[in-house]
């Protein structure tokens, strides 16, 4: 999940008096409105977007923190 805290949405006023129609929007170089891919990325870097059968980062990670010592 991302939070972005200036981001803009649909109503929203634009600087040049009209109003946002849909969606989140760039914002001082800030590409608030990629966040789609943002996801996408971070579902790749998991491992959740490889071939079935293919055991995720997630996976992995859950794993090795199972198998720590009880603290």
């Amino acid at each position: 999940m991302h939070i972005y805290g200036n981001g803009r949405h649909p109503g929203d006023a634009l600087p040049d008096g009209s109003r946002m129609s849909g969606g989140l929007t760039d914002r001082n170089h800030t590409p608030y409105g990629t966040w789609q891919f943002r996801f996408i990325d971070w579902f790749r870097d998991l491992g959740f977007l490889e071939k079935p059968g293919v055991e995720t980062k997630a996976a992995k990670d859950v794993a090795a923190f199972m198998n720590q010592p009880a603290r």
